[in-house]
């Protein structure tokens, strides 16, 4: 038996330096596949709406702090930055009747009150598209049950959205996406605190 040359293996034993055209297409293919799948688990859930515990959570809420994570370098490119953010959720909640609170004022009602956190993420996946990433939720402080002395703060209420947006409309399409999301928290804020 002689030595068996690299060409005549059944395959390779090296990825080549520049992948070949079928292959990056293969790789696209699959990728926009696993994020279909994603996004129709995502979306399922986001669909579905708070549950029942999430909503009672909201009931004796006297005002809302808002906190904005900063959105990226991406979202900023286009002019979607925080303080853009942090005043359209400022105004949605206002418009809406829910008192919107300074941090002094949300120390001061303590526990009364809770954090609207807001976290836009987003990743350009080439130079038209942009993956994107929506989380709003409520934080409170709660208390361990089986342990009084330990106080965390957690999110009693989240709404979440996935998915891809061309850079061109991505600064209105995010800023309205993060107002659907709003547009829950009020809802299901207002079921368990009528005016």
């Amino acid at each position: 038996m002689g030595d068996i040359s690299p060409t005549d293996r059944p395959f390779p034993l090296y990825w080549p330096a520049e992948p070949s055209y079928a292959v990056v297409v293969l790789r696209t293919l699959l990728n926009h596949c696993l994020l279909v799948t994603l996004l129709t688990v995502v979306a399922a859930g986001a669909m579905s709406g708070a549950d029942q515990s999430e909503i009672l959570s909201l009931k004796g809420l006297v005002g809302i702090t808002v906190l904005v994570e900063s959105p990226g370098p991406e979202a900023e490119q286009v002019g979607l930055t925080r303080d853009v953010l942090q005043t359209d959720a400022e105004l949605k909640l206002r418009l809406a009747g829910i008192r919107v609170l300074t941090e002094q004022q949300y120390a001061d009602l303590f526990p009364e009150a809770a954090v609207i956190y807001i976290n836009v993420n987003s990743l350009g996946y080439d130079h038209r598209l942009i993956s994107y990433s929506i989380r709003v939720s409520a934080q409170q402080q709660v208390t361990l049950f089986r342990q009084p002395s330990v106080k965390l703060t957690v999110e009693t209420w989240g709404s979440r959205s996935a998915g891809y947006v061309g850079e061109n409309t991505m600064r209105q399409f995010i800023r309205n996406g993060v107002k659907d999301h709003l547009d829950r928290f009020i809802n299901d804020w207002l079921s368990v605190n009528p005016k």
